[in-house]
């Protein structure tokens, strides 16, 4: 009996060590799963996060439609969502077999978590990423706060000129720029010093102002002279002034296609500027007075506010057309974009809130009320923070 015994456990262990060999392989069984995000209201969710434990590589949503799907998986998986100010339901779920509805509802959570006390009337800040700073123009006190993002407290506060409008920065030369309306310039700031270093007369009552880091070139929308100053950010000097429609307000350069957007509060439209000729190449009819607007350069769309009929227009920068318009909400004004999240926010100064929209389908997500009639909006990227001016609180709300 004994023998026998041990004839099998030999033939065992031989057995076992052929299959080690790999002269009989396990077959391993593998599936795979999908499913869609959506948020509360069924609107997909782009660019959330899914990852897998066990060292699985995660995947991201579609743009348009929410939809995920992961192949090769084996055994049982933990699966999670995550983005950037989202909650998700449920939290997580377990999956060990070919599954297409593995699906999640996300939340929006950001809210207003400080309201810092700024100058008077604030209007159109700017955000330096690199150095955590924001940059808010005060309207009725000729000055510009500066904000250190790292405390979300005011540092310091510097004089410019006359009804200062707009905030713009060079973040790789860390200069800030501020048009000054009634002075007919613009405030140069150096970042380091918190100093004005130049003042450099432009056009009439300019307003919109814009940067491109990569030229070094600085676009000024001139509201009383219907032109577009360009300055060179080496001299300090203006080089060259574009013509453009009646009463330039908002402008925003899009950095990779070097192409300039000019919102014409009183012509209805917006000028397209090939910034390499300075040349007019596109005309897009928006809605009621434009004002403000701003780009996602991942996507190439533009957002316009249209002040007098409460809508944003969404135009197409691969064909310039106009692919939405969206009623959003009293007294349509800045526009601030996370370009990391594809999340815009827009500055509702008749309802006194902030409008979230989901990029990847332009949907609204959400409204966060601030403070009395926010005006201009700046979004940290780094720091996922937006900072959100209110003219007639004189403060800066701040929303995580």
């Amino acid at each position: 009996m004994r023998e026998y015994r041990l004839i099998a456990l030999i033939v065992s262990i031989s057995f076992l060590a052929i299959i080690l060999s790999g002269c009989f392989p396990i077959k391993i069984i593998t599936y795979s799963i999908s499913g869609h995000v959506k948020d509360t209201l069924g609107n997909p969710l782009s660019d959330v996060t899914i990852s897998f434990d066990h060292g699985y590589a995660a995947v991201t949503t579609e743009a348009s439609t929410g939809y995920w799907e992961k192949k090769g998986l084996s055994g049982t998986v933990t699966v999670v969502p995550s983005k950037d100010g989202w909650a998700f339901t449920p939290l997580e779920r377990f999956v060990s077999a070919t599954a297409n509805n593995i699906d999640f509802t996300g939340t929006f959570t950001r809210k207003v978590f400080k309201t810092i006390n700024v100058g008077k009337s604030p209007r159109f800040p700017a955000v330096n990423e690199k150095s955590n700073m924001v940059y808010v123009p005060n309207f009725d006190d000729n000055s510009v706060s500066v904000i250190d993002g790292s405390t979300d407290q005011v540092s310091t506060t510097i004089n410019v000129g006359s009804r200062p409008q707009q905030a713009a920065v060079n973040v790789p030369l860390n200069k800030i720029y501020v048009t000054n309306y009634y002075d007919d310039s613009v405030s140069v700031i150096d970042g380091n010093s918190n100093k004005v270093v130049a003042t450099i007369k432009v056009g009439v009552n300019p307003i919109g102002i814009t940067v491109n880091p990569t030229t070094k070139k600085i676009y000024v929308a001139n509201l009383g002279s219907n032109n577009v100053s360009v300055i060179d950010g080496a001299s300090n000097s203006v080089s060259a002034t574009i013509v453009v429609g009646n009463g330039p307000y908002g402008v925003k350069i899009n950095s990779i296609t070097n192409k300039l957007y000019v919102a014409s509060f009183s012509s209805n439209k917006v000028n397209v500027v090939d910034c390499s000729n300075k040349t007019i190449v596109a005309t897009i009819t928006v809605g009621n007075k434009p004002a403000n607007l701003n780009i996602n350069v991942k996507t190439n769309k533009i957002y316009v506010s249209n002040s007098n009929d409460n809508s944003i227009s969404v135009i197409n920068g691969d064909n310039n057309s106009v692919i939405k318009t969206a009623f959003v909400g009293n007294g349509t004004s800045g526009i601030g974009i996370n370009q990391k999240t594809n999340t815009i926010y827009i500055a509702l100064w008749g309802d006194n809130e902030v409008l979230v929209m989901n990029g990847a389908n332009d949907s609204i997500i959400s409204q966060i009320k601030v403070g009395n009639t926010p005006h201009g909006v700046a979004v940290n990227y780094v720091s996922s923070k937006i900072y959100v001016t209110n003219y007639d609180s004189d403060t800066v709300s701040v929303i995580k």
